[in-house]
C-alpha cells in the first residue's frame, strides 16, 4: 500500500499553531476547541526544571545498565494500608525478581510504615529513604525500576509522574487479588520460559475528517508508515489507517486475526480519539473514559458502543502473551480528579468522583501484555508537534524504538519524562521575572509541559521484549 492509499484526509493550511486537543464526548459526539491560558501560570519545581538542562540528561548513573537486574535494582511500592492479598497475589513476580536481583540491597519491597502514606508526595517519600530526586544511584536506597500498587486515589498520578522523573516506573491497579496474581504470573511465564518476541509491530489510526485525527494521522501515521517504524531494528510493519481502523479490526488485530504471523504484534501503537465520558453517569465513566474512538465516528455525532472500543471488547480468545500497546489517545490512561487543563484560566473543575486507571489497560494486562502506555486526561497535538505548528514526532517515534531496541519500557519512558523537564525549564524563563511572554506562546508551553508530563506506564517498568 503506497502513502496515498492511507486514506487521510488533507490538512488546512496554513498548519494550527494552538493547542489542539483528542477527545470527543461521548453524549454529544462535540470535540473541544483550542486552549486558551489567561490566569496565572503554575510552575514546577526547581527539581522538574533541572531535568531538562543539557547537564542533566541522565535518569541512571554512568556505568549502569537498566536491563541488568544486578546493577539496576528492582522494587515495589505499596501503599501503607495495603491489603496483605494483594501483596501475596504479586509473590510469584516479587520473589523472581529478588532472584535475578541477586543483590539485596538492590531488591526492596515497600510495604507498611515504607510503604506510601496517603497524601505522601513522591519528595517526601523519598526523603525518607534518604534519597533526593536527582540521577538514581541504586545503591542509595531505592532501586531504577520500580512498580507502584493501587489506584491513583491511594497513591496519586502526581507521585507516579514526579517518580519517573528519574525512576523506571510502572503502576499496577486491579480491583481483585486473582488479576494482580494473573499479571504476575505472565510475566514470570514470558521470561522463565525464555519466550521470544517476532519483530512485528502494528500501527491502527482512524482518521474521523477532524483537524485533531487529520494532524496525527499527518504527523505521526504517514512518517511512521513511509519510513516505517522499527525498519532499523529489523521490524515488521503493518499499518490499519482511515476506513480500515475500525472497531472490529482493532480486535482482530489484538487476536491475531488480522495480522500476516497470525499472531498478536509485539508492539501495538494505536493513535486515536480517546473518549470523555461526563461524571453524572458515574458507573459508565468508569467503564468507557478514555475508550478509543475508531474510524466508525463522525464528528458531531454522539458515540455509540459501535464506534468505540472498550476494554469489554478485547476478544475473549486474545492471547497478548508479550505484548506492549502504546496508546494515544485523551483518558487513555486514565482520568484525574479535575480538569489538568481549565479553560480560560478558571479553576479546575471536576470531572470524575475520583482518580482512575482507565479499564482498557487493565484488561490487556490480564489477557498477558507485559504492559501499556497510555495518557492520563486529555492529549494534545504538542506530543507530535512545535509550538510553532511544525511536525516533530521524535518523542513518540524515541519511545516506541526504544523498546523495540529490547530496552526496559520504564527506560524508555525517560524521553516524556525529559521533555517534560525541558518544557519546565523553558516555561521558567519565558514566565520568569522580567519576561514579556506572548499569552498565546505562553499557553502553548504550558499544555506541551503538562501533555508531556502526563504519559504513564502501567505495568513492571523492567519487563522488555526479548529477541534472543
Amino acid at each position: 500500500m503506497g502513502i496515498e492509499e492511507l486514506g487521510i484526509p488533507a490538512l488546512p493550511e496554513p498548519r494550527p499553531e494552538n493547542p489542539v486537543p483528542f477527545g470527543v464526548r461521548a453524549e454529544s459526539g462535540a470535540v473541544r476547541g483550542p486552549y486558551q491560558q489567561s490566569g496565572p501560570v503554575s510552575m514546577d519545581d526547581k527539581k522538574v526544571q533541572e531535568r531538562g538542562k543539557p547537564e542533566r540528561k541522565l535518569a541512571l548513573i554512568p556505568g549502569l545498565k537498566p536491563e541488568v537486574p544486578s546493577e539496576a535494582g528492582w522494587g515495589i511500592v505499596f501503599p501503607a494500608n495495603a491489603k496483605p492479598e494483594v501483596i501475596e497475589a504479586l509473590d510469584p513476580l516479587i520473589q523472581w525478581r529478588k532472584a535475578q536481583v541477586g543483590n539485596d540491597p538492590l531488591f526492596k519491597v515497600f510495604k507498611g510504615a515504607e510503604g506510601v502514606i496517603q497524601g505522601q508526595s513522591a519528595a517526601t517519600w523519598l526523603s525518607s529513604k534518604g534519597v533526593g530526586l536527582a540521577p538514581v544511584d541504586p545503591e542509595n536506597g531505592v532501586p531504577y525500576h520500580l512498580i507502584l500498587v493501587g489506584s491513583p486515589v491511594e497513591i496519586p498520578f502526581e507521585f507516579q509522574y514526579t517518580l519517573d522523573l528519574q525512576w523506571s516506573v510502572g503502576r499496577l491497579d486491579f480491583d481483585t487479588p486473582e488479576e494482580y496474581r494473573t499479571y504476575a504470573n505472565n510475566v514470570v511465564n514470558y521470561e522463565k520460559n525464555q519466550i521470544l518476541a517476532a519483530k512485528t509491530a502494528g500501527m491502527w489510526m482512524p482518521a474521523n475528517g477532524d483537524l485533531a485525527t487529520t494532524l496525527l494521522c499527518t504527523d505521526v501515521g504517514a512518517p511512521f508508515f513511509s519510513r516505517p517504524l522499527g525498519g532499523r531494528q529489523g521490524f515488521t510493519l503493518e499499518s490499519f489507517f482511515s476506513a480500515k481502523a475500525t472497531k472490529a479490526k482493532l480486535g482482530d488485530i489484538l487476536a491475531g486475526r488480522a495480522m500476516k504471523s497470525g499472531k498478536p504484534p509485539a508492539i501495538l501503537f494505536t493513535g486515536s480519539h480517546g473518549l470523555e465520558v461526563a461524571m453524572t453517569g458515574a458507573a459508565d465513566q468508569r467503564e468507557r473514559q478514555g475508550a478509543l474512538v475508531t474510524q466508525e465516528w463522525s464528528p458531531g455525532q454522539p458515540v455509540g458502543a459501535e464506534a468505540c472500543f472498550t476494554a469489554a471488547d478485547v476478544p475473549a480468545d486474545a492471547d497478548l502473551g508479550g505484548l506492549i500497546h502504546v496508546i494515544f489517545a485523551c483518558f487513555g490512561g486514565g482520568c484525574p480528579e479535575t480538569d489538568n487543563y481549565p479553560d480560560f484560566g478558571a479553576q479546575p473543575k471536576a470531572i470524575a468522583p475520583a482518580p482512575i486507571v482507565a479499564r482498557l489497560p487493565q484488561r490487556l494486562l490480564t489477557k498477558g501484555a507485559l504492559g501499556v502506555i497510555g495518557h492520563v486526561d486529555r492529549a494534545w497535538n504538542f506530543s507530535f508537534q512545535s509550538g510553532a505548528g511544525l511536525p516533530q514526532n521524535q518523542v513518540l517515534k524515541g519511545l516506541i524504538e526504544g523498546i523495540m531496541m529490547g530496552l526496559p519500557v520504564g527506560f524508555s519512558m525517560d524521553i516524556t519524562s525529559l521533555q517534560w523537564g525541558t518544557l519546565a525549564a523553558q516555561l521558567g524563563v519565558v514566565a520568569g521575572p522580567g519576561a514579556a511572554p506572548v499569552p498565546a506562546a505562553l499557553a502553548n508551553l504550558v499544555v506541551a509541559r503538562d501533555d508531556a508530563r502526563n504519559y504513564v506506564f502501567y505495568g513492571d517498568p523492567s519487563v522488555r521484549l526479548r529477541f534472543s
